[in-house]
């Protein structure tokens, strides 16, 4: 072959390169988690780094920042330097304190905001404006109040909570059962302090309490909620039966159910991961799920899917051209009139809500003020007799 020849089909070869592998945009996506949860941040960015394995179009660049996300100057700080430096969008869990403030910026912006939980007032959905913003995780406080008054008819819970974060929860279900005209439940809430256990407030109520049944929601961490509840199990003066636990967990099997099949407590809880759905039965061994890793993995796969119907319907380089990658300065920075923001943020969030997805945490489809909606949640059971069952 001459040299010629080498020159020709080199060119030949690297023309076939270009064609076969388009050039990969950087997308910058700004991340906020509390500090005080580590897990949820690993496994979204597990779940970015699997993400940018398969994805041969563009590639997700993360920008992390933790702080206490209760925090509004810190909240507004973190975002206003995200959003000023190019963020198409922002990914985080934020505690109801500061949730007015990602409001304000997602709505000035207009760059969607994606939570991982759900800190906001789900009966607010009377706003006709698609709001920017979008929840991943589902609001349970409702389906709560249903069990609560139309499958048990309990007219007195112990609401044991840890965080002030709970509180709204407490009052949603308040606001919730004025739904009920004849509603009449009694609910009483006890705040565990930073040294307070929660099995000793059980063995205090089931104490004062002599005879009544104890319905208790455990709006604890569910590893504390399955220690407390084992416990009451494996005390020997205490009727197990007096107590039905109901743990407000986007899934059961959030805890180890396996020890609580046959140790005489009641316990309630929700599901809404498909894996999840699969009723096991007594003589069966019962699988935990890992909440953290199905809601960043339902997230991570939304947002993809929704960046890859803009790039087709915009063009690549009309949505990612002047967003491509984080600038290399690392400092802060905030300018007053976020000049650095991006202008598909709108339509990027008119995508977002108008996505349906079929995710781990089943069908996936917002109403227009970002609350998930039209999913479904088995209420299921674990008693001493039955084994595990859904109940509803």
């Amino acid at each position: 072959m001459t040299n010629l020849e080498m020159i020709l089909a080199s060119i030949v070869f690297i023309l076939k390169v270009q064609t076969v592998i388009p050039y990969q945009y950087k997308i910058p996506i700004g991340l906020i988690f509390d500090k005080s949860n580590k897990d949820i941040e690993n496994y979204v960015k597990q779940h970015i780094r699997q993400t940018n394995e398969k994805n041969v179009f563009f590639s997700l660049e993360p920008r992390s920042h933790k702080t206490d996300t209760s925090d509004s100057y810190s909240v507004s700080r973190i975002l206003c330097s995200m959003l000023t430096e190019g963020a198409v969008t922002v990914i985080g869990d934020i505690r109801p304190a500061a949730l007015q403030t990602v409001l304000d910026y997602a709505n000035e912006t207009q760059i969607p905001f994606i939570f991982l939980n759900n800190p906001a007032d789900p009966k607010k959905l009377d706003d006709a404006r698609m709001a920017p913003q979008i929840y991943i995780e589902p609001s349970l406080t409702r389906t709560i109040v249903d069990i609560i008054h139309n499958l048990y008819g309990w007219d007195r819970i112990y609401y044991i909570y840890d965080t002030v974060d709970a509180i709204q929860r407490i009052e949603q279900i308040h606001d919730y059962f004025h739904d009920y005209p004849y509603a009449t439940t009694d609910i009483k809430p006890y705040e565990l302090g930073p040294r307070d256990s929660c099995y000793d407030v059980l063995v205090k109520l089931y104490n004062l309490n002599r005879g009544e049944p104890l319905r208790i929601i455990l709006d604890i961490d569910p590893i504390q909620a399955e220690s407390a509840m084992a416990k009451i199990i494996n005390e020997k003066d205490i009727y197990k039966v007096r107590f039905h636990f109901l743990l407000p967990f986007l899934s059961l099997r959030s805890i180890a159910l396996e020890s609580f099949k046959t140790g005489g407590v009641n316990i309630t809880g929700f599901e809404i991961f498909k894996d999840g759905k699969i009723v096991q039965y007594k003589r069966d061994k019962l699988k935990t799920i890992n909440v953290y890793d199905h809601i960043a993995s339902d997230t991570l796969g939304l947002l993809v899917d929704s960046l890859r119907t803009l790039q087709k319907s915009q063009g690549s380089v009309n949505v990612f051209a002047e967003v491509n990658g984080w600038p290399h300065n690392q400092e802060k920075t905030c300018l007053p009139q976020l000049r650095g923001k991006w202008k598909y943020g709108s339509t990027l969030a008119q995508v977002l809500h108008r996505t349906k997805m079929d995710g781990k945490s089943g069908n996936i489809n917002f109403h227009a003020t970002g609350q998930r909606i039209n999913y479904s949640v088995d209420v299921q059971e674990v008693t001493m007799y039955k084994g595990i069952s859904i109940v509803s």
